[in-house]
């Protein structure tokens, strides 16, 4: 596989989360020039081999996917060399003729173009709309469940049902509402938007044949989200640190995780960071003896 191809031979929605991190500034150049660090919910340690004519001689990366031979921090790393060569970098070539004609294109042209795809697809407006559009904080929560509400509704069909084989679209379709997890300003809107995710993504375990695991993966990635961003909080934002810990700790009793113990834990693993301020610690103490208790039949869940 060489840099010159690999858009032809990866998994089409790996290339595209890939992309979407390599546009995002999300690859960073680690110790040498084979190891990247790519941010998502955590930081993976990419490692990727080119030789002098662009062949990937070598790739891995640290995260727990594997459902394929390449992840999308692998193919996000691939985009950056890519962009690294076209600068002169590395092996000197020409930039695809795609880019060269949008990058020649004037304003007016290219928001025609958008436009006319916006027609054939009102999909992806919507999903332009969502993406760019400057919204005050009030409304974006709002505009996320609308967004959420399309992408059950596309991907259900008339079935009602997504199989095996549409999983891993429908899971790649809320990748929009994980980049706002990620960058919403206000930490309370982000915790509120994951928690959004998470109350749909344990839905559909329900209406989601999930025999390779894509569902369990966007419930980890989730939980994942909503724990670095509690995490960022301000440690003197007492009141803050309070309201999102009984928000948590609140959205844990909730059936949905009935059978889904391990998620529900890893949901309380977020509380314990609150735990340095008095009033919560024993509220979470309280809570966990509680637990315990109820669930003492359980060994696994004691």
């Amino acid at each position: 596989m060489n840099l010159n191809n690999f858009q032809e031979r990866l998994n089409q929605e790996i290339l595209q989360r890939g992309f979407n991190y390599y546009r995002e500034n999300r690859v960073m150049k680690s110790y040498n020039e084979d190891n990247f660090i790519v941010q998502g919910s955590e930081d993976y340690e990419v490692i990727v081999k080119v030789d002098e004519t662009g062949n990937i001689t070598y790739s891995a990366c640290d995260c727990p996917y594997d459902f394929g031979p390449i992840c999308k921090h692998e193919a996000a790393v691939y985009f950056k060399l890519m962009e690294a060569e076209y600068e002169g970098e590395m092996v000197g070539k020409k930039k695809p003729a795609v880019f060269e004609l949008l990058n020649d294109l004037s304003k007016e042209e290219l928001v025609e173009i958008l436009m006319d795809m916006t027609k054939q697809d009102p999909k992806f407006g919507e999903k332009l709309v969502f993406k760019y559009a400057k919204v005050n904080e009030i409304n974006l929560l709002d505009q996320c469940k609308k967004l959420v509400s399309s992408i059950v509704k596309e991907h259900k069909g008339r079935e009602g049902y997504i199989s095996r084989r549409n999983a891993y679209a429908f899971v790649v379709a809320f990748e929009e509402l994980m980049e706002k997890i990620r960058d919403t300003e206000d930490a309370l809107l982000a915790i509120d938007i994951g928690l959004l995710v998470l109350d749909e993504g344990m839905k559909a375990f329900q209406y989601v044949d999930d025999s390779d695991g894509d569902i369990g993966y966007l419930v980890d990635e989730t939980i994942g989200l909503i724990g670095k961003r509690a995490m960022a909080c301000n440690p003197l934002d007492l009141d803050l640190r309070i309201e999102i810990f009984n928000k948590l700790l609140k959205y844990g009793d909730r059936r949905i995780f009935e059978g889904w113990e391990n998620f529900k834990l890893k949901l309380l693993e977020i509380c314990e960071e609150f735990s340095d301020i008095e009033v919560v610690r024993k509220k979470y103490r309280a809570k966990l003896e509680k637990l315990i208790k109820e669930e003492s039949d359980d060994a696994y869940s004691n």
